[in-house]
């Protein structure tokens, strides 16, 4: 309501909402049937995933799915133990 009121009216409107509830609407929505997907290997999603070393060992993680031409994103370091960097401002 909000939107279209936004839309309409034009402003902006405060909403306040429960995100159980949210859920609960949406699960009461119901299911559609004989809409299925296969269900995916390892195999299937391996391009779009990525390894990366660090002191846990080899960390595999899924690839920024966002993809920019002239700032690519990346992670340039992986996951550290707490305390590995002092507490200072860079």
């Amino acid at each position: 309501m909000a939107l279209k009121r936004r839309a309409t009216e034009g402003g902006s409107w405060l909403v306040r909402i429960s995100l159980a509830q949210t859920g609960r609407w949406v699960d009461d929505l119901g299911r559609v049937n004989g809409r299925t997907t296969k269900d995916l290997g390892a195999s299937d999603v391996d391009d779009l995933m990525s390894e990366i070393p660090s002191p846990f060992g080899t960390v595999r993680y899924v690839k920024p799915a966002a993809t920019f031409d002239r700032t690519p994103a990346a992670w340039t370091r992986p996951s550290v133990p707490l305390g590995t960097d002092p507490a200072a401002w860079p």
